[in-house]
């Protein structure tokens, strides 16, 4: 048996414990336990130990009663250890015990951490490591996203005004895979179960946050400017029934790369609204809510301008989902009214997201979804991706998008967004053979 002695000093308020590895038969619970634990901080407690083992020693007395650390024996002893480091305090009387016990437990919790030297050790550990669970730490990721100062609202004001110059002609193909960085966009149709397998492989998403066509034309109804045309589907040419189906198999195809208790934010106008409901209630297990976008100012309409957009929200599977809210807990005070400005009316940075695509969110709103539901490190499907804002977004969390956009201009201008922001150059994965020359060279063999 391993034994350390720690010498502390001479004084009776630091006298000699010792350090050794004791079986955890031989220990024997307090008959009176003060704290108690919440089951998430067993999993914490759990996961730290599964990983690091206990680094930090059980206290007991000269009888071997457990003073401070039943948790960890309950966990050791669940783990399958049969030995345990402790130190034993033989020095304090049974009451003076019993009072350290109390503060054992207690003085934790009163510490305060200075902010901005725990947020640059937590960016530290991340760029080491970037696969390691930080969750481990004890910190919940709801605090962690607002130690992050890259993730604060505040920080996001420069993503839709330094926009890059936009390429009229497409370099993307239909079928191309593209890597930008942790995040992958492809090339094809939503509508094409194919195209989320080559897309996501074995992957699931832990959120999906997407922006569907709204079966409205572009000209005349969200701009006038004669920059944009129509989508290429879903652009006003659909009866409802039809715009049901088409939103009812693209829902589907993406509930089918979800994790389960993942949760799904789909944009929608007023008046398609009903359509988005009925078939979203039908693919998914529940409907949370319907947030409601304030853009701050009218945009086009006939006898009201509408200042709004709804986002449905709804929950795949039975699994608890992630709620980083917590009712504010963690800081999030987030309602179902987002109050984020539009890219309506003046200015550089407004037309030059809008010259991206007639539609564009402001990235900060998919940001703040993204903290409120999911973890770093996870994943967020968008079967629509237009110009890439969820990607952006996720490239501002720590979370890793996965994109599907029919229009290669559009893939063009996300990846050109991408390379802007973070410098780095996008890596196609895959190509589609070109028909034509696929021809070409049979011809040639024969």
């Amino acid at each position: 048996m391993a034994k350390i002695k720690l010498e502390h000093g001479s004084n009776r308020a630091s006298a000699v414990g010792e350090w050794e590895l004791m079986p955890l038969a031989r220990l024997t619970p307090a008959v009176r336990r003060t704290r108690t634990h919440s089951g998430k901080k067993r999993q914490i407690v759990e996961a730290s130990i599964r990983e690091y083992g206990i680094l930090d020693p059980i206290t007991i007395n000269s009888a071997n009663i457990i003073i401070d650390g039943h948790l960890r024996v309950e966990v050791a002893r669940k783990l399958g250890f049969r030995e345990v480091p402790v130190i034993r305090i033989s020095h304090l009387s049974d009451a003076e015990l019993r009072a350290y016990a109390i503060a054992a437990n207690k003085l934790p919790g009163v510490a305060n951490y200075d902010l901005d030297a725990l947020r640059i050790e937590l960016e530290e550990i991340r760029a080491d490591v970037p696969t390691m669970d930080l969750t481990l730490t004890g910190l919940t990721i709801g605090e962690m996203d607002r130690l992050d100062g890259r993730y604060l609202a505040g920080r996001y004001d420069d993503l839709d005004g330094d926009l890059p110059e936009i390429d009229e002609e497409a370099v993307t193909r239909p079928g191309d895979l593209y890597a930008l960085g942790n995040h992958r966009i492809i090339c094809g149709d939503s509508l094409e179960p194919s195209v989320y397998a080559t897309l996501m492989d074995t992957d699931r998403a832990a959120c999906c946050f997407t922006d569907p066509p709204y079966n409205v034309r572009i000209q005349g109804h969200v701009t006038s400017s004669a920059k944009h045309g129509d989508f290429a589907m879903a652009s006003g040419e659909m009866t409802r029934g039809e715009f049901e189906r088409f939103l009812d198999v693209a829902l589907v195809n993406a509930r089918d790369q979800l994790t389960d208790g993942a949760i799904v934010f789909v944009c929608m106008d007023h008046a398609h609204l009903l359509e988005l409901l009925r078939v979203g209630e039908q693919v998914f297990s529940e409907r949370l809510n319907i947030c409601m976008w304030d853009k701050g100012r009218g945009g086009m309409g006939s006898l009201y301008r509408s200042q709004h957009e709804c986002v449905a929200v709804f929950k795949n599977g039975s699994a608890p989902h992630i709620n980083n809210v917590a009712l504010g807990k963690n800081g999030r005070d987030r309602t179902n009214v987002w109050s984020f400005p539009g890219m309506i009316g003046f200015g550089k940075a407004k037309n030059k997201a809008r010259a991206l695509h007639p539609t564009v969110k402001p990235v900060v709103l998919m940001a703040e979804a993204l903290l409120d539901v999911t973890n770093i490190g996870d994943r967020v499907l968008d079967p629509f991706g237009g110009s890439g804002s969820t990607l952006i977004a996720a490239e501002r969390t720590g979370r890793h998008a996965r994109l599907i956009e029919f229009d290669p201009t559009y893939v063009d201008r996300t990846i050109a967004r991408w390379e802007k922001l973070t410098g780095g150059k996008a890596e196609r994965l895959h190509r589609e053979p070109d028909a034509a020359t696929e021809t070409a060279d049979l011809e040639e063999c024969a």
